[in-house]
Formats: structure tokens, sequence, C-alpha cells
């Protein structure tokens, strides 16, 4: 939004398109959806170290626990958006 000289906000994010108006995505939705993706993106990377952690001879306990808080975030942090 931004203000016009009458000091009345007005929305600057819209085009029109064939006979009909038609709202773009705003900025904010799209950095949200790239935040989303890199969430999930990490959760699938830890996922991926749990495992090689738990397939090894002698799984570190530890480091296992440290892997599936951190999973646990960030699920939390996908399901809040």
């Amino acid at each position: 939004m931004s203000e016009s000289p009458g000091n009345e906000k007005t929305d600057t994010n819209w085009t029109k398109e064939g006979s009909g108006e038609q709202r773009q995505p705003t900025q904010e939705k799209a950095m949200e959806s790239t935040h989303i993706t890199a969430l999930q993106s990490k959760h699938a990377g830890l996922d991926r170290e749990l495992r090689n952690e738990q397939a090894r001879p002698v799984p570190d306990s530890a480091r296992i626990q440290e892997l599936k808080r951190a999973k646990l975030k960030i699920k939390e942090a996908i399901s809040l958006h």
C-alpha cells in the first residue's frame, strides 16, 4: 500500500488484465513461500543426516537426539505458516 496525495492509502499491487482486474501475489506471500520451501529443504537435509547417523555401526545417540530436536523445531515452524 502507498499513500496518495490526500494521505489515503491505496493498493498499488494490482493490474488490469483483459476486462477484469486481478490481484498479483504480494511480495510478502512470495517471501513466505520461499521461507517455507527453505524450511522444508532444511528438514529433508536433517532427515538424511539422521538416517545416515542411524545407519552407522555405532550411532551417536546424542547426535541423533540433536537431529530429531532440530527436525521437530523446523516442522513446528512450517506448521505455523
